[in-house]
């Protein structure tokens, strides 16, 4: 019995084109056609896209969305001493994604892993939400010291010169410093009304008696 030759050539794009070719031989003639999908499904079948339909639609993302007068792939059978195509490129295509479909059917992805999905026979801990509670109690508490620290800045002044730090000390020199100067400001302001009232009321005076 004679024996099936195949050949089979894949043409890429990267910046220049490039072609590579596989030969194979086969028993039979079925046989050549499924190691040509199979070498076809290794070689074209790992790219990250939604294969289209149409060979030429596919091969215009195969050559990076140039357009281009050549094809993906193409073959050759030889047998009875000679060369031939006896399939259609466009059949074989649509054989391909045939397998690609059945391919992925066999292997479907992991969703527990990928996603995340708790696994209903084990005790489901929500890491995330933890995470995210221990969060915002910490950014409550720090809330409240931040409260708190702001209402004790108000202290009495014999509360603050109890304290016998240096930061309590500063801090009651400069409450005092304050106090003091608040105080002139408010002595130098009463003058101010108590001057402006008198000359309010000399003024009429003054008048009649010239």
């Amino acid at each position: 019995m004679s024996k099936i030759g195949l050949i089979v050539n894949i043409s890429k794009y990267n910046h220049c084109f490039e072609t590579s070719s596989a030969n194979f031989v086969c028993g039979t003639i079925d046989e050549a056609r499924d190691k040509m999908i199979e070498h076809l499904v290794t070689h074209m079948g790992s790219l990250n896209i939604d294969y289209p339909m149409d060979l030429h639609d596919f091969e215009y993302l195969w050559f990076k969305q140039n357009y281009v007068n050549t094809n993906a792939f193409t073959y050759f059978i030889f047998n009875d001493t000679k060369w031939y195509q006896p399939w259609d490129l466009q059949e074989i295509y649509d054989e391909f994604l045939d397998k690609m479909i059945e391919k992925d059917s066999s292997n479907p992805p992991d969703f527990d892993t990928i996603y995340g999905e708790p696994n209903p026979d084990e005790e489901a801990e929500d890491k995330f939400t933890m995470e995210h509670n221990e969060e915002v109690q910490e950014l409550e508490r720090k809330l409240s010291e931040i409260i708190s620290n702001a209402k004790n800045a108000e202290m009495h002044e014999d509360t603050v010169k109890d304290c016998e730090c240096d930061r309590c000390k500063e801090g009651a020199e400069l409450q005092a410093i304050k106090l003091k100067e608040e105080q002139e400001l408010a002595k130098s302001q009463e003058q101010v009304n108590v001057d402006t009232l008198q000359n309010n009321l000399k003024q009429p005076l003054e008048t009649i008696i010239e």
